[in-house]
């Protein structure tokens, strides 16, 4: 997933030190770069171009620019097309197709990527910071300005290097208390925020300034069944560039099963993962209700033929891992899932598999949860007229 970190003034030291404590993130190589007013550092996981070639922090052809970045630009071979008369390419990168479509197109290619990404880009002549974070803000991103300076990075425990005071944001513990979570641009942690989806931050001589970069979608009351299907499935396909093997992660749901059924079509043996719960005493005749959801996935992966692994979770495990599993996180989650989203990915890891395509969204847009059909009964309720209510 990589993992990224900055400071806004020539310190090196500081800058590794954040990379130490991110370095989870990334565990294929870890750098610093620094220059008058900036100090970049990356953890890298390689997913494109394993060469050297693809190390970070990367300097633009004529050095003008530096990017650190985490994330995938899928389409990324098609803007090098576009830009490779422009611009002298020296990888094969899509971080490099990054750096050229910033130097070439600035602010004008956001509308142009497809991908989930998170960045820093310094301009050694303007001495301008560009933060930016992808549309729908999948890559975290969270920065603090303090005395003049900025500092970012992938996760909040490397912004408190920066800082002897901690304390806890009370307002953003009131929204945590009553949403589950925290909304973008806060955090719990007083002083640092998180970069909003789809949103950039310049930063020059002490001024932060953040704007939106999205564009209004266009709708169309013409769309048709047949067009979400080749949406979905060009989606799916773009998500398939790597040069490391990939995987799925399947429920057996309505959202889960549509990316296998899209993803078997252009992947030979593709392999998916579920999860299934170890009975603990006293509930062992629940122990088919539970599992549910692990005999639905098999039952999917069996009709798409896929190589399908099933993890296990004992409660022991739980108990043994889950100080880890809460210290890992740069915020509180009130999803479980977090546990068993944990001990899935250890096990894909142990497997060999470094990409993995979720659902996670599906039920949500199309309505797939059972609270989404009452939410609309009890909104259709409300517009009855009081007598008849």
């Amino acid at each position: 997933m990589c993992g990224i970190n900055g400071i806004t003034r020539n310190d090196p030291s500081h800058v590794a030190e954040m990379n130490r404590v991110t370095r989870h993130r990334g565990p294929d190589g870890t750098a610093v770069y620094s220059d008058t007013g900036i100090a970049f550092g990356h953890n890298r996981l390689a997913i494109i171009d394993l060469s050297k070639n693809g190390a970070q922090p990367m300097k633009s052809h004529d050095g003008r620019y530096i990017i650190t970045f985490v994330g995938e630009i899928y389409n990324y071979r098609e803007l090098r097309e576009e830009l490779k008369n422009v611009y002298e390419f020296k990888t094969a990168s899509d971080t490099e197709v990054l750096l050229a479509a910033y130097s070439v197109w600035k602010e004008e290619m956001f509308p142009r990527l497809r991908g989930m990404f998170a960045f820093g880009i310094w301009d050694t002549v303007t001495k301008e910071l560009v933060l930016a974070r992808d549309h729908m803000g999948i890559k975290p991103l969270f920065y603090t300005q303090r005395g003049g300076e900025l500092a970012f990075s992938s996760e909040i425990p490397a912004l408190l290097l920066n800082s002897s005071e901690k304390s806890l944001d009370m307002q953003s513990l009131a929204f945590y208390l009553a949403m589950e979570y925290v909304p973008s641009p806060r955090t719990l942690v007083k002083d640092v925020l998180k970069l909003k989806a789809g949103h950039l931050l310049h930063f020059k001589n002490g001024v932060c300034t953040v704007r939106s970069f999205l564009t209004q979608p266009v709708w169309s009351d013409t769309t048709q069944e047949s067009d979400i299907y080749a949406t979905i499935d060009q989606a799916v396909k773009r998500q398939l560039v790597s040069d490391r093997p990939i995987g799925a992660y399947l429920s057996g749901g309505f959202d889960s099963s549509i990316v296998v059924h899209h993803m078997s079509k252009y992947t030979a043996h593709t392999k998916t993962y579920s999860v299934d719960f170890e009975a603990v005493d006293g509930e062992e005749s629940e122990s088919f209700k539970f599992n549910d959801d692990a005999r639905l996935a098999k039952q999917t992966a069996a009709f798409y033929g896929t190589d399908h692994k099933t993890c296990t979770i004992t409660l022991d495990a739980v108990r043994s891992s889950i100080e880890q599993i809460t210290s890992s996180l740069s915020e509180p989650i009130a999803n479980s899932t977090a546990l068993t989203q944990y001990f899935l990915s250890d096990f894909v890891q142990k497997d060999g598999v470094v990409v993995v395509l979720g659902g996670d969204g599906g039920d949500e847009l199309f309505g797939g949860y059972t609270r989404h059909k009452l939410a609309m009964a009890a909104y259709l309720y409300q517009r009855l007229p009081h007598a008849i209510q």
